[in-house]
């Protein structure tokens, strides 16, 4: 979502804001897109509501909460239209991020077939960010919230999916689990350019 090359003519929202999302508990939240310049948008969430305005590169946020734990609630974006993110729940949301140990599937761990089998939880959901570089920090990912199930749950991160059923399990809440990890990846490929250009022994 660049505003600056394309513009749009209606109100929308970056992938991790989609359906099955797990938004956080106990905290105000962030919610934002793009829309046109100027253009009002209202967000109804919870019975609770904020306002607010695209600036001048139609690009918009609102902060709406806190929430407690529960639902599912619909997330309703308006403006010139109307965005509906369906099934969604309030609880813990946490980011599983790393190399190869964190990236590891749920399938190819001890007794592997038989926890993607089980792996039937309505309330713990999986983003997976899909692998793609960039030069320069990017607004949007690829990627979608999906329920645990076995026909979902077989690639994702067992070391993420073993901790959110864990914390499921003995807090009875929701879960979200974002999975943004790549095996192999350098230190320096996570590191800001003002980060390595600023180190003598990085710069090169």
């Amino acid at each position: 979502l660049v505003a600056t090359d394309v513009v749009w003519a209606y109100v929308r929202v970056p992938s991790i804001i989609g359906d099955n999302m797990v938004l956080q508990q106990g905290v105000r939240l962030r919610i934002w897109g793009i829309a046109n310049p100027g253009e009002r948008i209202t967000i109804e969430f919870a019975k609770k509501s904020a306002n607010t305005i695209a600036g001048a590169q139609g690009r918009w946020e609102a902060w709406i909460g806190p929430f407690k734990a529960g639902g599912p609630f619909n997330l309703i974006l308006k403006g010139t239209n109307t965005v509906i993110i369906k099934n969604v729940l309030i609880g813990e949301v946490w980011v599983c991020s790393g190399q190869s140990n964190m990236e590891w599937p749920l399938i190819n761990s001890a007794q592997g077939a038989q926890e993607v089998a089980q792996a039937n939880h309505p309330e713990i959901r999986l983003f997976t960010v899909e692998h793609k570089t960039s030069q320069s920090p990017v607004l949007n990912v690829e990627g979608r919230w999906v329920v645990t199930t076995p026909d979902e749950v077989a690639q994702f991160s067992a070391v993420g999916y073993f901790f959110g059923r864990e914390l499921h399990q003995r807090l009875k809440i929701p879960v979200g689990l974002i999975n943004s990890s790549w095996g192999g990846t350098p230190a320096e490929a996570w590191t800001t350019h003002e980060a390595l250009v600023s180190s003598t022994e990085l710069k090169p």
